[in-house]
């Protein structure tokens, strides 16, 4: 639990802050205006993020889901100096509780950065991402609201982590058509912080959904 919360200090206080100040990112060079769309399909489970990290993963009963959309943009080729690609992006994500409760959306927004300078990039584009943000549920999904029982209250708006690591399928499929797209797997991820933050309930507790992405660059530029 202690290195959970390490991780979770170091994306608030060097991702969210990088962003937003601008001090230490530099400009995107390439192409200001071109944008990704991500696609997501997930299920739901009780498995915390640093055992899913270990790959120990159960799905939770009932088989909940997630499907939604994503849209970003880069805003830096570099973060503090390193060659890590910056972007915001904002979500729409519908949970899909089965009999547990009716559907209802999930809006997101966040600072995302991803590493792809593996030793295999030139044969096998792959990339590692982290996102952090703010996340708010229309309605508390029902297995969120479960886990926090007898713990704490429940909060529509909660902290928003997304972690990914997906690869080219341009080189997977050597298919120039297809390089500037992905496909990978993520983990979706709500949070209260512990209980510690007034603004989300003091909600003590969260949950996590394993998803499936696809995204494509440069579908529209602006």
């Amino acid at each position: 639990m202690y290195r959970m919360r390490k991780i979770v200090a170091t994306l608030l206080l060097v991702v969210i802050p990088a962003a937003a100040h601008g001090e230490d990112v530099q400009p995107v060079r390439r192409n200001e205006r071109e944008f990704y769309v991500r696609l997501l399909y997930g299920v739901g489970t009780d498995t915390p993020i640093n055992k899913i990290v270990r790959g120990e993963l159960v799905l939770d009963e009932e088989r909940t889901a997630i499907a939604g959309v994503q849209i970003g943009t880069p805003i830096s080729d570099t973060l503090f100096g390193w060659p890590m690609e910056v972007a915001v992006n904002a979500a729409v994500v519908r949970h899909l509780d089965k009999s547990l409760q009716a559907d209802a959306n999930e809006y997101a927004v966040a600072v995302k950065t991803w590493i792809d300078r593996f030793p295999w990039r030139d044969s096998l584009g792959t990339r590692f991402g982290v996102g952090a943000g703010l996340s708010y549920a229309e309605k508390v999904p029902a297995n969120e609201r479960i886990s926090l029982e007898n713990k704490s209250e429940a909060s529509h708006l909660l902290l928003h982590l997304d972690f990914s690591i997906d690869i080219n399928l341009g080189d997977l499929f050597h298919s120039p058509n297809l390089a500037p797209c992905y496909g990978g797997v993520a983990a979706w991820h709500r949070s209260g912080v512990f209980g510690k933050v007034a603004a989300f309930n003091n909600a003590d507790g969260g949950y996590n959904w394993i998803s499936l992405s696809f995204e494509c660059r440069g579908i529209f530029q602006w």
